[in-house]
């Protein structure tokens, strides 16, 4: 969003660095070639109109709807999400053998078995999909703006919790998939049932041993608040800021209580003096927080930026239905604005 022509200068560059800020905007769950991909592909970019099922046939990729209202989901509209956890991800790796996998060894994955990544309400071929373009106009016209990491592979194989984690600390201290609850919470509060420090008392995790690549057959993981603890700290990137005098960070999201908010899993910012006291954070709603480090709702970093108030380091995450995630009605940016809206 470019600066109105009166807004003051944005502060905090960091000495001696020609880069000043850095935003993190952050979208849910879709592959680059669902978005950029399909027969008339971003330009320039190594995109893909095919992918390769379990029998080695080739499937096309078709093309589907970005938005899944509830009038147009009851007739024929289906969820399209796939499973993305991660024994999912191996059924869609395919290697020969299960592991253990050599660890620094070359990829064993296959990459051909999508069509086995079945859920009750997902028709097998829509994990074969691009978006229709005519809804992702905003993301084609940020990668024709500044840049696309077209050969940009994630760190991880799991799904959203793991991802959130590397977002922050590039790592997820060997637990993979979300957390286990011990009463789980009904679909309408889950978003707002935290993954972290404030997450339920008995809350647990899966694990991947880093030598074989196995996963723990039960969630007997450590409960998902790291740092501070044996084995030493569990530093995100804030931490890292934190340690640079002149340097701020802030995290704008729908709600300080929502589960994507990874940064209630680093001990050392949940309790460290950064984290909004239980009124400010008004939990489980979404509240109204204004601090140093966290704004509430997510929409409120366009009008921080528009009065010059930009942190030098920034992480945008999305709202409940404005991430773009496959399968949540009305969940688009696309058909609200954009993504911080």
């Amino acid at each position: 969003m470019p600066l109105p022509s009166s807004s003051p200068p944005l502060f905090g560059a960091a000495p001696g660095s020609p880069i000043t800020h850095v935003v993190f905007v952050v979208q849910e769950n879709r592959t680059f070639d669902n978005i950029f991909g399909g027969p008339h592909g971003f330009p320039g970019a190594d995109t893909a109109s095919t992918g390769r099922r379990t029998d080695n046939s080739i499937q096309i990729l078709s093309q589907v709807e970005l938005e899944c209202t509830y009038i147009i989901r009851v007739f024929d509209c289906p969820r399209q999400d796939p499973n993305n956890y991660h024994q999912p991800w191996l059924l869609a790796c395919n290697p020969p053998s299960p592991p253990p996998f050599t660890a620094g060894g070359a990829s064993p994955c296959r990459m051909n078995g999508f069509d086995q990544d079945q859920t009750p309400d997902l028709d097998p071929d829509q994990v074969y999909s691009y978006v229709d373009y005519s809804e992702t106009t905003a993301y084609w016209d940020i990668a024709r703006t500044y840049t696309l990491g077209d050969h940009f592979f994630m760190g991880h194989n799991s799904e959203s919790y793991t991802a959130h984690q590397y977002i922050f600390s590039a790592q997820s201290n060997n637990v993979v998939d979300g957390p286990v609850y011990p009463n789980p919470p009904s679909s309408a509060t889950v978003f707002l049932t935290p993954w972290g420090c404030d997450s339920p008392s008995g809350t647990s995790t899966y694990r991947l041993d880093p030598a074989t690549g196995q996963e723990t057959s039960t969630a007997s993981g450590p409960f998902p608040c790291f740092g501070g603890m044996p084995g030493g700290a569990y530093r995100s990137l804030a931490d890292l800021v934190n340690a640079k005098e002149g340097l701020n960070w802030r995290l704008y999201s729908y709600s300080i209580c929502q589960n994507i908010n990874a940064l209630d899993v680093n001990k050392s910012i949940r309790y460290g003096g950064s984290w909004p006291s239980d009124e400010e954070a008004d939990c489980p709603l979404a509240g109204n927080v204004n601090t140093a480090h966290f704004r509430t709702p997510q929409g409120t970093f366009l009008t921080d930026v528009a009065n010059g108030d930009l942190a030098n380091v920034t992480w945008v995450l999305p709202g409940p239905v404005t991430s773009d995630h496959p399968g949540v009605p009305l969940g688009t940016a696309a058909h609200g604005g954009s993504p911080v809206s």
